[in-house]
């Protein structure tokens, strides 16, 4: 986990008047107050076990907003917070993190979390300040800044199709976001009144500050893949409760088990094709077999499972966040599934064929044969070449829609992709009754685009805009 790039969130001047006035010493306590602006509206969770995070190095930067300071004790740091502010304490450090401490599970004091949900209920262009400067923002600057600094603070694309979906995407007019205006103060009252965890809301909001400062997300290339990433928190990461209704004015178009499919071709696993063909929903038939009932959130779980095979996660590891997950009956019963023991045992056989000298490339061509250095390393560089692999294969698949919304610049029915995932997009067109002619095009570049890459056409899942 790298050190933050502590950027100011902005608030209303009345949300940061009525924190002060809850937390007085705040005003003669920068670092505390750049710490709170990270526990509100920036927080870092762990990927697994979703305890908040913090590292010593970002701790030790809100001392003055840099990184130059020498004796520092985050210790000190979190105790000198805990007095002045809220309980924070530490119970441990990241096993593989290094100096970065998970932190015992804090919760908002009651008066603060009522002033947070009020607070995203303000529109920021009737006046913002920085929460810790008070310093006046001009909302209109800081969102190009954002987009400014997502290109140029990028590492170099890994492919000439990667740039030029990040120079579609960073180029959308932002008057394409102001639709989700109306909706938003909905997802906020509904964020707010969620019977979810505590974390999880407070999560959410902290998902929700950010898109309020900046609704349009801005997107960099992944340092050892082709994908492309949204920087920071932004649409995509919000939870799909809330996503879907705030996004229902868009369509979506989904690649149907996509990565499944492509890992089948590449990892020569014929058998995994006919199963997920074969079932009338592959998520289901999983949950089923495992002992599950079938929902969304044991859906979101095994997807998170497989993939994370398919990523190089250890059986081990796998097994234990099942056990977590569902529970250690349905731990055996995931071990035993005809679909993970025949991804495991393709998965080792493609490891050794690299170990052994083999080489690898996406599919745009480019070299992925890692570089190995005979050590326990070597099982990861693999795994981790091996899944660049298939998410070359998705981009590419979806790469010639890019294409396609470039050609629809200036006619009478324009259409814009507006937010990217990797096995799918939203999108947005003047004409609402003409979706479904956009979907028909792209069904057949995708059908067309599958089909040359894999030898067989990529299924895809449709979803008209909602007119209201």
């Amino acid at each position: 986990m790298s050190a933050l790039l502590f950027h100011e969130s902005s608030v209303s001047p009345a949300f940061r008047s009525n924190v002060l006035q809850l937390y007085p010493e705040l005003s003669t306590d920068a670092a505390s107050f750049r710490f709170l602006d990270y526990l509100l509206f920036q927080p870092r969770f762990d990927g697994s076990s979703s305890d908040p995070l913090v590292s010593w190095e970002t701790l030790k930067s809100f001392r003055d907003g840099s990184k130059t300071n020498n004796d520092f004790s985050g210790a000190k740091a979190l105790k000198r917070f805990s007095k002045i502010v809220f309980p924070v304490e530490r119970q441990k450090f990241h096993s593989a993190l290094g100096k970065v401490a998970v932190l015992k599970d804090y919760h908002l004091p009651r008066v603060l979390l009522d002033l947070l949900f009020e607070e995203l209920g303000r529109d920021l262009a009737s006046g913002a300040v920085g929460f810790v400067s008070g310093s006046v923002v001009d909302i209109q600057k800081l969102r190009e800044d954002r987009r400014r600094l997502a290109i140029q603070n990028a590492p170099p694309a890994k492919c000439k199709e990667a740039v030029q979906i990040l120079e579609y995407l960073n180029s959308l007019d932002y008057s394409l976001f102001d639709e989700i205006l109306p909706r938003f103060c909905l997802t906020v009252d509904a964020v707010q009144k969620t019977s979810a965890s505590p974390h999880a809301r407070r999560h959410q909001a902290a998902i929700l500050s950010q898109i309020r400062q900046c609704r349009q997300p801005f997107y960099g290339p992944v340092e050892k893949s082709t994908r492309v990433f949204p920087r920071g928190a932004s649409l995509l990461n919000l939870s799909r409760d809330f996503r879907d209704p705030l996004l229902s004015h868009w369509g979506k178009i989904d690649l149907r088990q996509a990565h499944l499919r492509v890992v089948a071709k590449l990892w020569d696993m014929p058998e995994l094709l006919t199963f997920v063909d074969a079932s009338e929903s592959f998520w289901t038939a999983l949950a089923q077999q495992c002992g599950l009932a079938p929902g969304p959130e044991v859906k979101a779980g095994l997807k998170e499972c497989l993939y994370s095979l398919i990523f190089g996660m250890s059986n081990r590891n796998l097994v234990s966040r099942v056990a977590g997950l569902f529970g250690d009956g349905a731990a055996s019963k995931w071990s035993d599934h005809m679909v993970v023991s025949k991804l495991l045992a393709s998965r080792k056989k493609r490891i050794r064929y690299l170990v052994d000298g083999g080489s690898l490339s996406d599919a745009f061509g480019n070299d992925l044969t890692p570089k190995l250095e005979q050590g326990k390393g070597d099982y990861r560089l693999c795994a981790s070449a091996l899944a660049c692999q298939a998410q070359s294969y998705e981009m590419a698949t979806l790469y010639p829609v890019v294409k396609y919304a470039k050609g629809t610049e200036g006619t009478s029915a324009p259409f814009w992709i507006t937010l990217w995932a990797h096995d799918g997009f939203w999108f947005r067109c003047d004409q609402p009754d003409g979706a479904a002619d956009h979907i028909e095009s792209i069904s057949s570049i995708i059908s067309e685009t599958s089909m040359s890459l894999l030898g067989f056409t990529l299924p895809i899942d449709a979803e008209l805009p909602v007119m209201v």
